[in-house]
């Protein structure tokens, strides 16, 4: 894989932490179901295998049926898969994929209560819609004031006494035992550099 495809894969499980199963060949399977719950009984099990030029090409995917699912509703979704492939191209798209068949296998979900759609809705609009995209974006951001945060952590506790008697900007500004051997290594080198440059008059 490359770092793109490595970045992809890692935000996948980041959004689906429960349904992805990596394989030593570099291929995953997606355990896809009406409401992407590992604990699902029914649904498709998707391998996925970036090819070398993935996204510019399309990834190697394919389809088996879990639980009651039938061989029938394989056809349609391998379909559902191919739509978004051929509008998605040189773009990352597993996302878009798992989702589209997701929704695919929410309408064919035959609810016993009338009262279960309307929980569903209710949990689940709670939530902000998540793609590829916007995850990456968010978590940059999220990164960045991580960062932000620990330096002024730093910066607040810096005056603080540390160990000895020291601060911390004091302990941490002393030079560490390896830049004292290789500060040693550049003065030698330039004590040999002076005894070359003196010319002794006789």
């Amino acid at each position: 894989m490359n770092d793109e495809q490595v970045e992809e894969l890692g935000a996948i499980e980041s959004i689906y932490p429960d349904i992805i199963q990596k394989h030593s060949d570099g291929s995953f399977d997606v355990f896809i179901s009406a409401i992407l719950d590992q604990n699902a009984t029914d649904g498709v099990r998707m391998n996925v295998l970036f090819t070398e030029h993935y996204p510019n090409d399309a990834p190697i995917l394919t389809f088996k049926p879990f639980g009651s699912t039938s061989n029938h509703i394989i056809e349609e979704v391998k379909q559902v898969a191919h739509d978004v492939v051929n509008r998605s191209l040189n773009s990352p798209m597993t996302f878009d994929i798992i989702e589209a068949i997701r929704e695919y296998l929410e309408k064919l979900t035959i609810v016993d209560t009338p009262k279960a759609p309307e929980i569903y809705r209710k949990v689940y609009d709670k939530y902000t819609s998540v793609s590829l995209e916007t995850f990456l974006s968010w978590k940059k951001a999220y990164d960045e004031e991580q960062k932000e945060l620990e330096r002024s952590r730093m910066e607040a506790i810096k005056n603080d006494i540390f160990i000895n008697g020291l601060t911390y900007a004091e302990v941490w500004s002393k030079p560490t035992g390896k830049q004292l051997f290789e500060r040693g290594e550049e003065l030698e080198v330039e004590e040999e550099i002076k005894d070359e440059d003196i010319e002794i008059v006789s």
